[in-house]
């Protein structure tokens, strides 16, 4: 934050590592900002989540589509496989920091994540009810079937060979019975 209370922007076309949430500064994420990003506009945003908080190696992964795409990426830095209680923190922490401090079109808020990473960004698509979809790699371990009026689209991915890939597959049955795309 620069002196008089405004906002520093961060660097565009670049992953900036440690950006602090304003309301729990012990909640750090990494951001990635498309090089043509600009605040007149809306931007669809991908949160991001590894089960051991390698923030800026997930999302590099995606950093190359989000720059040709025009896509803000978030990837936590303190959510990780364990206890929900500090993923429940971060995401707390991050939500508002992102929503309101960039120009995401909240129509379009995804998420994504693999093993763990996939658990929490299905629990915060199906506790939310504000994602559009969900991107995840092997099974994100649903708690619950999801709720009619919590549908959200779906890419699962597994290996043949996946000790996840049958699981993966039965969410898919599920998700078109609740007729998610």
């Amino acid at each position: 934050v620069l002196a008089g209370g405004a906002a520093q922007q961060p660097a565009r076309g670049v992953l900036v590592e440690h950006v602090s949430c304003p309301s729990d500064p012990t909640q750090t994420y990494t951001l990635y900002l498309p090089s043509k990003y600009e605040s007149s506009r809306e931007w669809p945003l991908l949160l991001v989540f590894d089960p051991g908080a390698r923030a800026a190696r997930a999302a590099d992964t995606f950093r190359a589509a989000a720059e040709r795409f025009g896509w803000i990426l978030a990837a936590s830095e303190n959510s990780r496989n364990g206890p929900w209680e500090p993923t429940l923190r971060a995401v707390n922490a991050m939500w508002p920091a992102l929503l309101g401090g960039y120009a995401v079109d909240q129509r379009r808020v995804y998420t994504a994540g693999h093993s763990g990473g996939a658990t929490v960004a299905w629990l915060v698509a199906q506790q939310t009810g504000q994602i559009a979809g969900v991107i995840a790699s092997g099974q994100p371990n649903p708690e619950s079937p999801i709720a009619k009026d919590k549908r959200f689209a779906w890419f699962g991915s597994a290996g043949h060979s996946d000790f996840n890939f049958l699981q993966v597959k039965n969410i898919d049955a599920m998700l078109s019975d609740a007729r998610s795309p």
